[in-house]
């Protein structure tokens, strides 16, 4: 007897293994078509169990590897390995009063009030705030936090308000690059989810191009707009950095793309 085509995963981390059984009277070869996992025994006769092992997986995305098992006289037999992406931590850090936020990670939870639990239970967070005005806040005798954000959205940037210096992180798979972010027409908040700083100017010039951005605005309130005679389009920005959100006021609903690099 040979076996069947069949798929199996195998976890994120380095030397993570998954088994597989080969059923046969015949001698045979197995390899992986990909150098990240590597396949023990790479030959033998009859019965026999395989061991594949996987290094780290690097990347914000699954990927996949092809075991191909081949005896003389039979049709050879594929074996599907996926492995689930990597997860990072990212930390942000929060000064007393307002703060405008983004992540670059997609927490396994994106509930937002319990992304922000910790904040919560340390007493230092008074609000969030997302740019439809929706918040997360403590009412009370009238209910407690309630969560009217409801999942965290990785294109969107958010108003944090805390009472002290605090710092936040999260863990989870790196959201995914290059990312498209829908923008309405007037005030938008949104996310930087590169972990790569990014002159600010030339990340959003092609709104400029377009004839669709009216100003580009960080937390500080320092900003990218048109001076006109006295400058045209100047940065005052610098640079876009991980873990910040930026408001962004456009005359048109259009779309900023976010690139891989």
């Amino acid at each position: 007897r040979y076996w069947r085509d069949w798929s199996s995963d195998v976890c994120s981390s380095d030397l993570s293994t998954v088994t597989a059984t080969i059923t046969t009277a015949l001698s045979w070869t197995a390899s992986s078509n990909q150098s990240w996992l590597i396949v023990s025994p790479a030959s033998g006769t009859g019965n026999q169990t395989l061991t594949f092992t996987a290094e780290a997986n690097p990347t914000a995305v699954i990927r996949t590897a092809t075991v191909t098992v081949s005896a003389t006289g039979v049709d050879s037999r594929k074996i599907t390995v996926s492995q689930a992406a990597g997860t990072v931590q990212q930390t942000l850090s929060l000064n007393t009063g307002w703060n405008i936020i983004s992540v670059n990670v997609v927490p396994n939870n994106k509930d937002m009030k319990a992304i922000f639990q910790p904040l919560i239970d340390g007493g230092s967070l008074k609000k969030v705030m997302d740019e439809a005005g929706k918040t997360i806040e403590n009412f009370g005798a009238f209910g407690g936090w309630k969560n009217n954000i409801g999942n965290l959205n990785s294109a969107k940037g958010y108003k944090v308000n805390v009472l002290s210096n605090s710092t936040l992180s999260l863990e989870g798979i790196p959201v995914q690059l290059p990312l498209d972010i829908a923008l309405n027409t007037g005030w938008n908040i949104i996310a930087y989810p590169s972990a790569n700083l990014q002159d600010a100017k030339a990340l959003v010039q092609s709104l400029i191009d377009a004839g669709n951005l009216k100003k580009v605005m960080d937390e500080a309130g320092k900003t990218i707009e048109n001076f006109g005679a006295f400058g045209g389009w100047k940065n005052n920005i610098g640079n876009f950095i991980s873990g910040k959100g930026y408001k962004v006021n456009v005359s048109a609903n259009c779309t900023l793309t976010i690139p891989a690099s």
